[in-house]
């Protein structure tokens, strides 16, 4: 039986060292998200009369359609197609691999996309509609540079299709406004054209749209994987 346990051992820490030694470091980078903080005043409406009150505003979900959008096409083909254009991206993305001497292949946006569903985790952050993006790669700056060129490219992406939007009801509204003469629907109008306006406000300020970064993207110091002291143990045992 002793000799079972010692060749067991011998067994156990040479495919540790060999496990070790085969699989590639991955650093993991992290950042956490929020719904944008946009000031609602000029969305609240009661029975077609402007309502500013505090106690009314802090209790509707600002800015959360444009974050389940952000969330839900963070690893979709538009944004993957973005990336994809960029220099030296999919090079660097390509060397990620679990094993040493193994690469990824990526040709098309198509496949970038299926790589970033299956490698970008996002997970709430408790009972709080905030987001924690995660991403493994072998090169810790660049798996959170990866992070924060999606997070642009996305918020980027909302925001373009949101001020073709906007501008095209501010027009629509404009038009309609000349036209009606009844008092009460031009003052409907004119409080829907005031809040399409200070939309596309917001839209033109240089700060993220879509989300609020509440941690900017960073990765750990050492790798996550392999994990040594714990396969060591674990093999051994």
């Amino acid at each position: 039986n002793r000799r079972f346990m010692f060749y067991g051992t011998v067994i156990g820490v040479f495919l540790a060292c060999l496990l070790t030694l085969s699989l590639k470091p991955q650093y993991q980078a992290t950042m956490i998200v929020a719904p944008p903080s946009h000031d609602s005043r000029t969305d609240s409406f009661v029975e077609g009369v402007f309502v500013y009150a505090p106690n009314v505003e802090a209790h509707i979900p600002t800015g959360r359609p444009e974050f389940i959008r952000f969330e839900q096409s963070l690893r979709g083909a538009a944004v993957s197609a973005l990336i994809f254009k960029m220099d030296h991206m999919v090079d660097k993305i390509s060397e990620d691999s679990l094993w040493r001497g193994v690469s990824n292949t990526i040709k098309s946006p198509e496949d970038l996309s299926v790589y970033l569903y299956h490698h970008i985790q996002i997970e709430p952050i408790g009972a709080t509609p905030s987001r924690k993006i995660t991403y493994r790669h072998p090169d810790p700056e660049f798996a959170a540079k990866l992070l924060i060129m999606l997070r642009k490219a996305d918020d980027q992406i909302i925001r373009t299709s949101i001020k073709a939007e906007t501008e095209t009801k501010i027009e629509w509204l404009k038009t309609e406004f000349v036209k009606t003469l009844n008092p009460d629907h031009r003052q409907a109008l004119a409080q829907l054209l005031m809040s399409e306006e200070r939309r596309r406000m917001l839209l033109s300020l240089e700060t993220p749209y879509a989300v609020n970064v509440v941690e900017e993207a960073s990765s750990t110091p050492s790798p996550v994987i392999p994990n040594a002291p714990l396969t060591f143990v674990f093999l051994t045992l």
